[in-house]
């Protein structure tokens, strides 16, 4: 590319970290999502998603496609940077809490299991009314995962201002960034907002996105002491599990 526009690579980093990536290579690898968006989008055929004559092939093919184009935009909207943050966060809190409703509430349950595996502990409330009581114990060293794709459910706000007046760090999860929950968290993950109208698409769309977030939290957890989670996951197996 320098050659080709008759710069110095040096040039080119430098032109790739103004457009907000850390190098070349991220730059790169966000050009390809971004094309890869552009044909999941071109080649979907929004006005026939699913109807009542629909095969199982055409569900396979469909759900398929707008679980790519969600994952897709969601790795548009994540950084490196963002998710190192959100790592240094989480590992130098003393409690980890976590707050959402409904689909998003699931996801915290699996975000717990996965966390579990390595030696780490989620505080959820399983009657999540009973959120406003667990937002309540957190401190100023502590860290809340909020999880709200509107930003605007009133359980969830009502938490994150509990969480807001102890001084809880929030890392909040959410597509509008003129939302509530937007405005009262420390670090925002941007989830990609869907022009989808049907509602089972904005449902799945949004299942995927908040789920390939939460995997590469926790992806990124497990790499910042890889040798000793696989350890730890190892031993355990060996002295509970495997007898």
């Amino acid at each position: 590319i320098a050659k080709r526009t008759n710069t110095s690579v040096a040039s080119i980093s430098r032109f790739c970290k103004k457009l907000g990536t850390s190098g070349f290579k991220e730059f790169k690898a966000q050009l390809g999502t971004a094309l890869n968006i552009h044909m999941l989008s071109s080649n979907q055929n929004i006005s026939d998603f699913i109807t009542e004559e629909s095969t199982d092939i055409e569900l396979l093919e469909r759900i398929g496609t707008l679980q790519k184009k969600a994952i897709s935009a969601t790795q548009l909207s994540l950084s490196t940077q963002l998710i190192n943050q959100v790592v240094h966060e989480i590992e130098n809190s003393k409690e980890i809490y976590g707050i959402g409703i409904s689909d998003s509430f699931i996801k915290l349950i699996d975000f717990q299991n996965k966390l579990l595996k390595i030696n780490r502990f989620l505080k959820i409330s399983f009657l999540q009314p009973e959120q406003t009581f667990l937002s309540a114990q957190s401190t100023s060293e502590d860290v809340a995962i909020v999880i709200s794709y509107s930003g605007r459910s009133a359980e969830v706000v009502n938490a994150c201002k509990i969480l807001v007046q102890r001084g809880t760090y929030i890392i909040a999860l959410t597509s509008d960034l003129d939302s509530p929950v937007k405005k009262m968290a420390d670090l925002v993950i941007p989830l990609p907002k869907t022009k989808e109208t049907d509602e089972l698409r904005k449902s799945l769309f949004a299942e995927a996105t908040v789920n390939f977030t939460i995997n590469i939290i926790y992806a990124a957890l497990y790499r910042s002491n890889f040798k000793g989670n696989q350890e730890y996951i190892t031993l355990t197996k060996d002295k509970y599990l495997n007898k």
